[in-house]
């Protein structure tokens, strides 16, 4: 199964309801307990989704070829970055659209950096929306019902006890019918610099700490 049902299509500031037809994404998936935390609220705020939290690096999308060549490039492109850490900052919300959502802070220049290479090729597109880093929370909701998801959210996402930071290791390619049901289609690994991956074997993990 990929992302989620259709009322989390990636990448919350560019709804997939503008496209039509097979739909493509590039996302990365949060981890527990963070991920978790954030799908509960998710159902909380629009019950009938199926939540899977993620950040997207391109928006929903046609090709401009088959998806066996989308991979291919993403593979590819994708030997160009290493792993990084991003870190969750407040709650927000897209005026425009009605989307509910939650900003990136930290190295969120190498989500643009990620974009502007991604964008490309059979994966080039150009967007009803700027590209905006963040992690959708609510989204095709009417004026009112959005400004009380996002009063809910703000005082829900103040009581998360765990760290709101985490790291972008894995892409992950999907695509969808209409927008209605997201299915994995691969994965890239990003690789780690060998001088970050040797530190890595020799130091122990830390444990989790509440911040």
């Amino acid at each position: 199964m990929g992302i989620s049902t259709c009322c989390s299509s990636p990448g919350g500031s560019a709804p997939g309801s503008l496209l039509t037809g097979k739909q493509y994404a590039l996302v990365s998936y949060l981890p527990d307990p963070l991920a978790r935390f954030l799908d509960e609220l998710r159902l909380d705020l629009v019950p009938d989704c199926t939540p899977r939290a993620h950040v997207t690096i391109l928006p929903p999308r046609p090709l401009r070829g088959e998806p066996k060549q989308a991979m291919k490039e993403i593979r590819q492109l994708g030997k160009r970055f290493h792993p990084f850490t991003l870190q969750l900052g407040d709650i927000e919300l897209f005026a425009a659209s009605n989307v509910v959502y939650i900003d990136i802070e930290g190295e969120r220049n190498k989500l643009f950096e990620m974009y502007r290479t991604m964008n490309s090729g059979v994966l080039s597109y150009q967007e009803a929306y700027e590209y905006c880093p963040h992690i959708t929370l609510a989204q095709r909701l009417a004026p009112d019902a959005a400004q009380k998801a996002f009063e809910t959210a703000r005082c829900e996402w103040k009581a998360f006890t765990f760290s709101r930071c985490f790291r972008v290791e894995r892409l992950h390619f999907v695509e969808s019918d209409e927008g209605k049901c997201w299915r994995d289609l691969s994965e890239t690994v990003l690789k780690a610099p060998p001088a970050y991956a040797e530190a890595t074997r020799r130091v122990p993990a830390a444990p989790l700490y509440r911040v």
